[in-house]
């Protein structure tokens, strides 16, 4: 008898039009993933039965919900849907911003070792994170909240679309701006991270341990910026509570990139690191975002 071997496993999603409800002989869209860790959860209620035996009667399953975070090599095309979903925008001649619209998914996680799948209907992401670092990949991970998983010998889908197979962004040549205040470029950056969130409100009922719905709350965009020690720039706009913005671009210089805007940010904390001996010092500033008239807290640009 064959085992599971991560290797081998596959992931995608199919785009819901009614929450919760497969979409009929549709293909899985294959994502690229580095890592996937799916969540199954119950929430059991213990029995108050009083026994002699001095021993619990009973748990009762009242609650259950499904969930999965991947970890992702960020390259143009993959995340596409995903960034919809969690924003709950629309793709508007390829301009993302924060919206209303929710997009739910259903995602399978395949086992072809051992013919076996497990879905996730009803799919909301509510988290991402996209990291820039010298050294290293640009990566990420994300995740999603679901109805609880059912596993199944069939695929939910009628086949598999591959992934897109665009270049994975490294941090030297897909950098092609990081921009604070609105001109001119960081200069002497470490690091620089974001970290997306979409709050999700869950409807429980009592005819069913499954969600009765999944809605969106609010949307948050966080992270960490990382400089050479040069000046007070980044300190001053920290003590007088000045507001910001962030602009950075990862990609290729004139095709599969990504434009991210945070129009109004605040620097919420600043901290020095590296003063000891032998060490460059670097200013590590924390940053929120928070709603602009025009391009909402966050607008992504794509360029296919």
């Amino acid at each position: 008898m064959p085992n599971a071997i991560g290797t081998n496993a596959k992931f995608g999603y199919i785009k819901e039009t009614t929450w919760g409800a497969t979409p009929a002989a549709t293909a899985v869209q294959l994502l690229r993933a580095t890592g996937i860790t799916p969540s199954f959860s119950k929430t059991y209620t213990q029995s108050q039965e009083l026994t002699t035996a001095r021993e619990i009667q009973d748990y009762i399953a009242t609650d259950q919900k499904g969930g999965l975070t991947f970890n992702h090599e960020l390259s143009a095309g993959n995340l596409d849907d995903v960034l919809q979903s969690l924003t709950a925008g629309v793709w508007a001649t390829n301009v993302l911003k924060i919206g209303t619209t929710r997009l739910s998914l259903s995602h399978e996680v395949q086992f072809p070792d051992i013919t076996q799948n497990v879905a996730f209907l009803g799919s909301i992401y509510n988290a991402l994170s996209v990291t820039v670092k010298k050294g290293a990949i640009i990566s990420g991970s994300t995740g999603f909240v679901s109805k609880f998983p059912v596993w199944n010998v069939a695929s939910i889908g009628t086949g598999n679309t591959p992934a897109p197979t665009n270049t994975v962004m490294d941090p030297i040549g897909s950098l092609q701006l990081l921009q604070d205040g609105g001109s001119g470029s960081v200069v002497g950056c470490v690091d620089f991270s974001m970290n997306l969130a979409n709050t999700l409100i869950e409807f429980p009922t009592i005819s069913s341990a499954d969600l009765f719905d999944l809605q969106m709350g609010q949307f948050t965009a966080k992270g960490q910026l990382s400089v050479y020690f040069a000046d007070r720039t980044y300190i001053d706009k920290f003590v007088n509570s000045t507001d910001s913005s962030i602009a950075i671009t990862l990609g290729g210089v004139a095709s599969h990139s990504y434009a991210f805007l945070f129009n109004k940010i605040k620097y919420s904390n600043v901290t020095l690191q590296g003063l000891s001996v032998n060490n460059a010092v670097v200013a590590q500033m924390d940053w929120m975002a928070k709603t602009d008239a025009t391009n909402s807290t966050m607008k992504i640009t794509r360029v296919a």
